[in-house]
C-alpha cells in the first residue's frame, strides 16, 4: 500500500479510508515523531537533551540519540530535523560539550579559591576533581589536543600538583632557614603542622630512595638534616668539647645552667 501510495497509483478513497483506520504512510517517519517527542519530554523534565545510554525510563531513547548524531556526522540528517533538534537544545558532540561545561566549572572554582587543585570529592561538585584527573592522565598519555591544553595552561592549571605542592613546601623551609637558622622544622609545629610532617616525609623517602637526586640536592643546599638524631648527638658533643675546654673535664652538672640538656645528654 505504501509503495503505491508512493507512485500515486492508490485511489482517494482507499487512501481515505486507510487513513481513517490511522495507517502511516511513512513508519519511520512516524517512529522519528515519537522519538522526538520523548526527547522533548526529557528536556522539560532534565534541563539538556544529553539521554544517558540505557536509560531506565526508555532505553530506546539514547540509543535514538545516538542514531541523529552519527547521521548528522554522515551529512544524512534533514534540514527539517536538524533545525528541530537544535532548537530543543541538541548537542550533536556531548563530550565536548561536556569538557566545556566542566572547563567553566573549573573557572569558577579558580575565581573563588585562586588555584585549579581540586579536592577529591570536593562537595560543591563531586565530578570536578575526577575531571581535572583525567585531564593529566590524557596530558601525560599525549592524547589532550593543544587547543585544550592551551586553555588550561592560561588558566594556571597544574599538570603536576604533587610537583607543585612540593615547591611551596620547599619555600615555606626555606623561609623558615631564614629564621631558625637550621631545617629542623618540629613535628606539628604549630605555625605550620604540615611542614613538620613534610620534612619527616622527605627523610623517610630519602632512607627509602624514593627521592630524586635532584630534590637531594635542592634539600641539602639549604642545610638539611636526615638524620636528626644523629645531627642531635653531633651538636652535643660539640658543646662538650667547649665544656672540657673550659673546665677540664667532662663531668657535666645535671640542669647546668648554660645548658641544661648537656647534663642530661652524658648520662645518657
Amino acid at each position: 500500500q505504501r509503495t503505491i501510495y508512493k507512485q500515486c497509483k492508490r485511489t482517494p478513497e482507499r487512501i481515505a479510508r486507510l487513513e481513517v483506520l490511522g495507517f502511516e504512510w511513512d513508519p519511520l517517519d512516524a517512529a522519528w515523531e515519537e522519538m522526538f517527542q520523548a526527547l522533548v519530554a526529557f528536556k522539560a523534565r532534565e534541563h539538556h537533551c544529553n539521554v544517558p545510554q540505557g536509560w531506565a525510563e526508555n532505553p530506546s531513547l539514547g540509543s535514538w540519540c545516538g542514531t541523529q548524531r552519527k547521521t548528522h556526522r554522515k551529512h544524512e540528517l534533514s534540514p527539517d530535523r536538524i533545525a528541530r533538534l537544535e532548537a530543543l537544545g541538541f548537542e550533536w558532540d556531548p563530550i565536548e560539550a561536556s569538557w566545556e561545561e566542566m572547563f567553566q566549572a573549573l573557572i569558577a572554582f579558580k575565581a573563588r579559591e585562586h588555584h585549579c587543585n581540586v579536592p577529591m570529592g570536593w562537595a560543591e561538585n563531586l565530578s570536578l576533581a575526577i575531571w581535572c584527573s583525567r585531564q593529566r592522565t590524557n596530558y601525560k598519555k599525549g592524547k589532550l589536543n593543544p587547543e585544550r591544553i592551551a586553555r588550561l595552561d592560561a588558566l594556571g592549571f597544574e599538570w603536576d600538583p604533587f610537583e607543585s605542592a612540593w615547591e611551596e613546601m620547599f619555600q615555606l623551609l626555606s623561609e623558615y632557614k631564614v629564621r631558625e637558622h637550621h631545617c629542623n622544622v618540629p613535628y606539628s609545629w604549630p605555625d605550620n603542622p604540615v611542614l613538620g610532617n613534610w620534612c619527616s616525609y622527605q627523610r623517610r623517602a630519602y632512607r627509602q630512595g624514593k627521592l630524586s637526586a635532584e630534590r637531594i640536592a635542592r634539600l641539602e643546599a639549604l642545610g638539611f638534616e636526615w638524620d636528626l638524631l644523629e645531627s642531635a648527638w653531633e651538636e652535643m658533643l660539640q658543646a662538650l668539647i667547649e665544656f672540657k675546654a673550659r673546665e677540664h673535664h667532662c663531668n657535666v652538672p645535671i640542669g647546668w645552667a648554660e645548658n641544661p640538656w648537656l647534663g642530661s645528654w652524658c648520662r645518657n
